[in-house]
């Protein structure tokens, strides 16, 4: 069964107010991230009729917790590099694979950061205070604690996966490497 993009994947361009807390921005950002982890992991948008939609639960967390516009991409990049670590990962709840990196990404992004408790409330207490502490320990030793994100892989990675994954093709999925080399990545034969 086709259906239509989203409004908001019908540009490649981001959307007004992207950086700011208009309820579209946040909706954009939350399809492009739940695509990019559901495709990276083979993980399911939503594993019973209980669960809320993986999009959903992005945006409404990005809602309620102000991050800057950056802090997503660096979650993405902080997956993308488990994924390299671990190349036969897949995940179960891609709402913890978001969380726990979103959680790394406002620490290293963002000079004040959030409490582990707000993050629980944010998430609409789907994930109770010890389990979010649990996530948080497990993700940064499952990346063995490289979290820090160069602003220039930050930069190339979040141009590729905005034009890649925002642009509702049934083609396959690129793979993105963090190497630092990325003409070499820009030259890539489209197929």
């Amino acid at each position: 069964m086709s259906r239509d993009p989203p409004w908001w994947f019908r540009s490649r361009e981001t959307p007004r107010g992207f950086c700011h807390s208009a309820n579209d921005g946040h909706h954009y950002i939350a399809e492009l991230s739940a695509r990019f982890i559901c495709h990276l992991f083979c993980c399911v948008a939503a594993r019973t009729k209980t669960d809320m939609p993986l999009p959903s639960f992005i945006s409404a967390v990005l809602q309620r917790i102000r991050v800057h516009c950056n802090v997503p991409y660096v979650a993405l990049v902080l997956l993308q590099r488990l994924k390299a670590r671990f190349p036969q990962a897949r995940g179960s709840s891609g709402h913890r694979l978001f969380l726990s990196t979103l959680m790394i990404a406002s620490e290293m992004v963002c000079d004040a950061s959030f409490s582990n408790l707000s993050w629980s409330i944010a998430a609409q207490n789907i994930f109770p205070l010890r389990e979010i502490n649990a996530m948080e320990r497990h993700m940064c030793n499952l990346l063995d604690w490289e979290l820090n994100v160069d602003s220039r892989i930050l930069r190339n990675f979040q141009a590729m996966v905005r034009q890649d994954l925002s642009s509702w093709s049934k083609r396959p999925y690129p793979t993105y490497s963090l190497a630092t080399d990325w003409p070499e990545l820009h030259e890539r034969e489209d197929s």
